[in-house]
């Protein structure tokens, strides 16, 4: 009697084991937020995202009811797990990108990128931005009430300024800040400076993702802009996306991403009208040929395994290729949800892998657009990160 308690103590102690072990993974792995089509609600879905335990049991079960529901997931319809915010809407049909596209981009102000001393008339050496307070990362909106567009706007307010205190307006992140500066005369031309180092504009290639046939609307990139000497994302003022050509294709090593170098074309494609860490968004104003329409999937159907990429990387027409999707962060809302890498033996012999110029190629899987490319490890050229298609389509609303 005695060893079948011991028996059955053990059994109780590994199931025990097992409920709380489902219960913790069934919490991490769970989304937050979950999307879904009219008409195509299956619980089972929540484990797309880890098909090994959806095809060992289905064990989670909810009850809700209308468009925007709270599903209280429960194990074995017993034991709680998470509650799940379910918001049920119209499947979502985005015209495919994988076009080669090039960016013009001009910031809302100018982007301090760096500061310098100088030698002023009375020989001392200064840098009024400095003791103003600016820093590397501010953007600079208003000076005196002027405002400021461009480099060239900034350097006429400053010399001008007769040497006098100006009220200089910038934006430090999310804050605005007012700060007070005043120029001072070099001696080395006559000048009124402020020891800034600015920009105001930034020109490169990237691939287009998807247009909305709903709103006309634009997204690429998968990934935000960012200004290379401050890793600060850039403020848009003004961008528009242009048509692009493949020149060369620098390929990927271990350590060394590979590149694409493109030629900007004359031909304008649409407007950027917002700089995000989910891509660029804008209006459409053209695009070439006939677009293919593909259905998006919600974050709940993307799966691990086969898929493919939708790219341009010779000089001629986009392309797919195979890649495989080997991991999925449900809950991340940053532009890094899946890990992918490159099989396509075609593509690695042209590129080594995922090349910069590729971020905004549109993925495909189950006749569904999924996501797109954004990022490549640097020491595994083949390998890389993507955003959920769902994502950028939010961010652009």
């Amino acid at each position: 009697m005695k060893k079948m308690i011991k028996i059955l103590t053990g059994i109780l102690a590994i199931f025990c084991a097992a409920i709380m072990s489902l219960t913790v993974y069934g919490n991490k792995t769970l989304p937050d937020n979950y999307s879904l089509a009219y008409g195509e609600l299956d619980l089972g879905m929540f484990f797309n995202a880890d098909k090994s335990l959806k095809n060992t049991v289905d064990v989670f079960s909810g009850e809700a009811g209308g468009e925007s529901n709270v599903y209280d997931v429960k194990l074995l319809n017993i034991f709680p797990v998470k509650s799940v915010n379910v918001n049920i809407s119209d499947r979502k049909y985005l015209a495919v990108g994988g076009e080669l596209i090039g960016i013009k981009l001009k910031t809302e102000g100018v982007l301090v990128v760096g500061t310098e001393s100088f030698q002023c008339d009375n020989g001392q050496k200064v840098c009024p931005a400095t003791d103003a307070g600016i820093k590397k990362g501010d953007t600079i909106t208003s000076i005196n009430g002027t405002k400021i567009t461009d480099s060239e706007a900034l350097t006429n307010v400053i010399e001008n300024s007769a040497g006098k205190t100006a009220t200089v307006i910038i934006k430090r992140g999310e804050d605005e800040i007012t700060l007070y500066m005043t120029p001072k005369k070099t001696a080395a031309t006559g000048l009124y400076k402020s020891g800034l180092w600015v920009r105001d504009s930034t020109v490169g290639v990237g691939t287009l993702t998807f247009s909305d046939i709903d709103s006309n609307k634009i997204a690429a990139l998968g990934h935000g802009i960012y200004d290379s000497d401050t890793s600060s994302i850039l403020s848009v003022s003004q961008g528009e996306i242009y048509t692009a050509s493949v020149s060369s294709v620098k390929k990927g090593f271990s350590g060394s991403p590979g590149e694409i170098t493109g030629r900007i074309g004359m031909n304008t494609l649409g407007s950027i009208t917002l700089n995000r860490e989910e891509g660029i968004f804008g209006d459409l104003y053209y695009i070439e040929g006939e677009p293919e329409i593909y259905p998006m999937a919600t974050i709940s159907e993307v799966h691990t395994g086969e898929a493919q990429v939708l790219c341009t990387v010779t000089d001629g027409n986009k392309q797919f290729y195979d890649i495989e999707i080997s991991k999925i962060n449900v809950n991340s809302d940053t532009d890094k949800n899946m890990t992918v890498k490159i099989t396509d033996q075609t593509l690695l012999a042209l590129t080594g892998g995922i090349v910069q110029g590729m971020s905004g190629s549109p993925i495909i899987q189950d006749g569904y657009i999924i996501g797109a490319i954004t990022h490549v490890f640097i020491n595994d050229p083949k390998s890389g990160y993507a955003i959920f298609a769902e994502n950028m389509l939010k961010a652009e609303q």
